[in-house]
């Protein structure tokens, strides 16, 4: 599902990003498929498929032109498909939704552990 568009965005911050286009009841339109194949989510909507996005199905359909919603920091396991820590942005594109998935698990995972190394100095 890749299109021209896309093709040239495959990264944000040298960090890898996915853009995902879908209509108001989640059906893909478009996908540079960087991170996952969209393609096994089929016709099949993304509220049914992925229930972070089913939970937000309503906030998601409301957004206006200029609107964005910015979810930092979120954690996925989902075998074969995403493992990881992403930054999702979703913004209002004409008639549907622009999905930006930011692939940033390196750079949380080594926060994390700086995190927790400075902890531990505080233990001992």
């Amino acid at each position: 599902m890749q299109s021209q568009r896309h093709k040239n965005h495959t990264q944000e911050h040298n960090f890898a990003t996915q853009e995902i286009t879908f209509d108001d009841r989640g059906t893909v339109t478009e996908s540079d498929d960087i991170l996952f194949d969209t393609a096994s989510v089929g016709a099949a909507s993304l509220f049914k498929k992925i229930p972070f996005i089913e939970s937000l199905a309503q906030e998601l359909k409301s957004l206006t032109a200029g609107d964005e919603l910015l979810f930092e920091r979120v954690e996925v396991s989902v075998p074969d498909c995403l493992l990881g820590i992403y930054d999702y942005k979703f913004t209002k594109s004409g008639d549907n939704i622009l999905w930006t998935i930011t692939d940033k698990t390196e750079i949380y995972n080594a926060e994390k552990t700086a995190q927790q190394k400075e902890q531990e100095k505080h233990l001992f």
